[in-house]
């Protein structure tokens, strides 16, 4: 008789102890595995409501484990202070067994920054110290943990909708012993900064703001959400532009999930892999655009269950 696949909640993940040096290592090996055509690929499914919800499936094969993960979210969601609630099936590829339900929700605020930070730890200075978190919610709070992992942070600029959630993150920021500003949306404190994370939720509608031919030289941006708060007219300013799976993104762009209207000149196969088009230049500027890859999500599903003795 097979016994029932454990149901792991957002509390006993967290409970783990998960590093982003453990992430990272295991994103390097999918994005190895990646670079050689390994495993098939699938973009991401989404359903888009005209009252401001996304619904995604997103499905992937990693060596021996396969996982779909179900995203939601919508207004009623975020008002009531929770902007994503997720759920992933891991299946062992060889078996076809039902290895774990997972809650996937803090799960995905944690690969989200691993893909983010490892995308700046080929991209980004060597020495970056200063990041521009342009919305200041969880996100920024697992962005900062993980950029820690990749580059010597020593400076943070804050920028968010509202002073108080701004002025919440600085106090936080603070206590950990590093330097912080709270900036306004449109500050020129934003060009300062060798990293400029985007974490505007897809749902709001805030104009863009940020020019991207005002960014110091160097400088990459990380637009988690999409390059939303990029002024459409100025992306063209960057010299180069990257993306966690260039096949992936290809799809997006051509589905209009992802509005960014110029090619990708590299991604992180091709990074990891040392065959990479885009390399950090003190003089030039980079777009990093990771729409979210499932097959990240199952490398770090992976981890989790081998920490837990279930692979």
């Amino acid at each position: 008789m097979s016994k029932t696949p454990p149901y792991l909640t957002d509390d006993r993940l967290i409970g783990i102890g998960l590093t982003y040096e453990e992430g990272l290592d295991a994103l390097r090996a999918a994005f190895r595995r990646r670079a050689e055509a390994a495993d098939p690929v699938v973009a991401k499914i989404g359903l888009h409501t005209a009252g401001g919800g996304f619904f995604h499936a997103m499905p992937a094969v990693l060596d021996d484990i396969a996982v779909v993960k179900w995203v939601a979210s919508t207004p009623a969601s975020k008002a009531a202070g929770k902007y994503i609630n997720a759920q992933l099936i891991a299946t062992h590829a060889i078996t076809a067994e039902t290895l774990a339900f997972l809650d996937f929700s803090w799960l995905t605020g944690f690969r989200t920054a691993a893909v983010s930070a490892l995308g700046a730890d080929y991209w980004a200075a060597p020495g970056a110290d200063t990041v521009a978190m342009i919305g200041c919610g969880l996100q920024a709070r697992t962005h900062l943990d993980a950029l820690l992992a990749v580059r010597p942070l020593k400076r943070i600029i804050a920028v968010s909708r509202t002073e108080q959630s701004a002025r919440k993150y600085a106090d936080e920021v603070e206590a950990r012993g590093l330097e912080v500003e709270v900036a306004e949306a449109g500050s020129d404190a934003i060009y300062e900064a060798d990293i400029v994370v985007g974490m505007v939720p897809l749902g709001m509608q805030e104009a863009p703001f940020i020019d991207c031919g005002k960014l110091r030289g160097g400088a990459l941006a990380i637009g988690v959400d999409l390059g939303k708060p990029w002024q459409p007219e100025t992306v063209a300013a960057f010299d180069s532009m990257t993306t966690d799976d260039a096949v992936q993104t290809k799809g997006l762009v051509a589905s209009g999930m992802v509005p960014i209207k110029r090619s990708f000149d590299s991604d992180l196969a091709a990074a990891v892999s040392g065959k990479s088009a885009v390399a950090w230049d003190p003089n030039r500027t980079i777009g990093y655009v990771p729409p979210g890859l499932a097959m990240a999500d199952a490398a770090i599903t992976k981890l989790v269950l081998q920490k837990l003795g279930l692979m």
